[in-house]
């Protein structure tokens, strides 16, 4: 979903109401700030109503204002000059005033698990919010169990580059984790979950800048997590099937053959290790990457035990699937492909219809632009032109 012209606005309002109230230099400088007010500037224009677009203008005006006032060696005062013609003569008075007092306590931080959810679905002006809020209450040095508010930093800054996608917000959400792993003693219960979130993080940057180095830094941070949680612990399995996940992905961008020999084994162990009573959409997600992971296999070394296993694995994922899970379509085209396989090798027509049906069940299900819309329109693709050479 784009950012709106109108989130940016509330984005920036709040970026200088927060300075105002408290003097805090920290959120008035944070990069994000400008690029937040440089996107709204250009997308002025599209703001309904004059009185909108004065406003986003000074907004813009009085953000650069306040932070040239503080750090007048970076920012360049006559930025904000022409732009200040918009705004109010009181609010540059209340700026002013923030510049020139000192900080301001804020507002106490609620308790942490107030916050765990708070990052979900919201604007960019509450995810800059949470993240000044947290930085701003926070005591210095920050102690173990306050680390808890900094993971929620970063997830306030995972949440934004995925609201703007731009590279700099997911950089900060590195960043931000990459902190707290730093700060957390790695005999600490939660040491494991936090080093492979990072490397979740790397991977994600992998994925967008083509960084090698994210992708194997990424994967290493994932491999410690996993051999800090010892057999028999509850999240063994989990930490099992995230590395498992992490080195499939290697492997399906760069062909490693050793990272899918590993992640067999690792996906292996951990839909062992699943116990009985685990939520059926998490057991099922942890076979469906077992059965992606044996499918490729199979594709590089034609082996057809991995193939017989393969769909066996999909269609028992896709069965445990329950109605209305997010991962429902995925198990489909995991299916879909594994009989489009088998078609492909035994020529039987059953499963060609089957691979039709699931792919045209995909297709009507997503928009043209979704990844599983595309790759279920391949399905389609490669079965044509199987029947066309037959």
């Amino acid at each position: 979903m784009a950012v709106t012209a109108g989130e940016l606005l509330e984005s920036v309002r709040r970026r200088v109401e927060w300075f105002t109230r408290t003097s805090d230099t920290r959120d008035l400088c944070d990069p994000a700030g400008l690029r937040d007010a440089a996107a709204l500037l250009a997308a002025a224009g599209t703001l309904r109503g004059r009185s909108a677009r004065k406003g986003a203008r000074a907004a813009v005006g009085l953000l650069r204002y306040a932070r040239h006032l503080v750090r007048p060696d970076e920012e360049d005062g006559h930025a904000a000059d022409e732009l200040l013609a918009h705004a109010d003569a009181a609010e540059i008075a209340a700026v002013r005033q923030a510049a020139e007092r000192s900080p301001l306590p804020g507002p106490e931080l609620p308790p942490v698990e107030h916050l765990t959810m708070a990052t979900l679905g919201a604007s960019l002006a509450h995810l800059d919010d949470l993240v000044a809020r947290i930085r701003y209450g926070l005591s210095d040095p920050v102690t173990v169990d306050e680390l808890r508010y900094l993971v929620i930093v970063a997830e306030a800054r995972e949440a934004r580059w995925g609201r703007t996608g731009a590279a700099e917000d997911l950089d900060d959400a590195v960043a931000a984790m990459d902190d707290v792993v730093n700060r957390t003693p790695d005999d600490h219960e939660w040491y494991p979950g936090r080093m492979s979130r990072l490397g979740g993080l790397l991977q994600f940057r992998f994925a967008v800048t083509g960084e090698r180095q994210d992708l194997d830094t990424g994967i290493e941070a994932i491999r410690t997590a996993a051999e800090a949680v010892p057999p028999g612990h509850e999240d063994w399995p989990m930490f099992r099937s995230n590395l498992g996940r992490a080195l499939l992905f290697r492997y399906g961008a760069t062909g490693r053959e050793a990272d899918l020999d590993e992640a067999v084994s690792m996906l292996t162990e951990a839909v062992a290790g699943t116990a009985g009573d685990e939520l059926v959409s998490i057991a099922a997600s942890r076979l469906g990457l077992l059965q992606q992971a044996t499918l490729a296999r199979y594709h590089l070394r034609g082996d057809v035990d991995d193939l017989d296993s393969a769909l066996d694995m999909a269609r028992q994922a896709w069965e445990a699937t329950p109605e209305g899970d997010h991962n429902l379509l995925d198990r489909a085209l995991d299916l879909g492909r594994t009989h489009l396989a088998a078609f492909q090798y035994t020529g039987d027509t059953g499963h060609a219809a089957t691979a039709e049906q699931l792919a045209r069940q995909i297709v009507k299900a997503t928009p043209r632009e979704h990844t599983d819309h595309q790759a279920a329109k391949t399905i389609l693709d490669q079965l044509r032109t199987r029947r066309a050479g037959q």
